[in-house]
């Protein structure tokens, strides 16, 4: 079984630079430092796009016969809760997350949930 991974997007026009990165880079950055110092079963791809255009930063969970999820506006202070939420996907047989499993920081940032083909 691959790597359980987490998805950013590190391209949208409309993510401009900050500091010299774009947000979906730092945001990449940041969960990446965060999963390394928890020592993690986790990794972060950065992808040039999530479908998320017009709500930048996003960030999805996807795997195989699972459900995908994906979280619009997303900023350093969701790294924990990210995170969080991804343990509990990883979990989860088929990926599918309770509205109640979501943290209060996420739950208005939820943009997409997609099952599993069938």
């Amino acid at each position: 079984m691959p790597s359980p991974l987490l998805f950013v997007c590190t391209t949208c026009p409309r993510d401009g630079e900050t500091a010299g990165a774009a947000r979906g880079a730092q945001l990449a950055r940041a969960l990446q430092a965060a999963i390394d110092a928890r020592g993690m079963a986790l990794e972060v791809r950065e992808v040039a796009c999530l479908s998320g255009c017009l709500s930048p930063c996003n960030v999805a969970l996807r795997g195989a016969r699972r459900w995908t999820w994906r979280f619009s506006h997303c900023t350093l202070q969701e790294v924990d809760a990210l995170l969080n939420v991804a343990g509990i996907y990883w979990h989860a047989a088929d990926g599918k997350l309770a509205p109640s499993a979501l943290p209060a920081a996420l739950q208005e940032k939820l943009s997409a949930g997609t099952p599993p083909p069938a």
